[in-house]
């Protein structure tokens, strides 16, 4: 997995490991406290849940190109011309795209089949605010250190490819 394309598989690799595990464990515990008397929040639910959001957020991943509008974001406002603004903006978009990609279709597939739409939104609404927020968060801690150890398997290195005037 070398050059510009390994550097993107990688990240976007990383980073679902990250958020699709710690998203899978949320969700489950915020259920589980709602309901103290159930096994939900147990080894075998987190990895199913890990699984399917991982297959689910690395698919959505691909296909929606969530870090260029973070950084067509981070151009229009200006704030390209900072690190720690373009991070936080990046950190944002990325969260919110990817948390409510992932929430919306785990949703759908564990809940339209016994529930239909109803079930589906009612799961998805009330797991939002958790999700938005964790991923947000997850992506302003883990995204710096998963695109260096990308950078450093891939050979790729996204700031030297730059022009001067930021990302093209």
């Amino acid at each position: 997995m070398k050059g510009p394309a390994g550097f993107q598989r990688l990240t976007l690799f990383g980073m679902n490991l990250v958020l699709c595990f710690f998203i899978s464990v949320i969700m489950l515990w915020v259920i589980q406290s709602q309901n103290p008397d159930a096994p939900i929040l147990t080894p075998a639910a987190v990895l199913l849940s890990f699984v399917t959001s991982f297959v689910v957020g690395y698919t959505w991943a691909d296909l929606v190109p969530a870090f260029n509008w973070g950084l067509k974001i981070a151009q229009a406002t200006g704030l390209i011309k900072s690190k720690i603004a373009t991070h936080i903006v990046l950190s944002i978009t990325l969260g919110v795209v990817m948390g409510v990609g992932i929430a919306f279709l785990c949703s759908f597939i564990t809940n339209f089949g016994t529930q239909g739409w109803a079930g589906v939104m009612a799961f998805f609404t009330a797991m939002l605010p958790y999700i938005l927020g964790s991923a947000i968060i997850l992506v302003v801690i883990f995204l710096i250190p998963i695109q260096a150890a990308a950078k450093a398997i891939s050979g790729f290195d996204p700031a030297a490819a730059q022009s001067p005037q930021g990302p093209g």
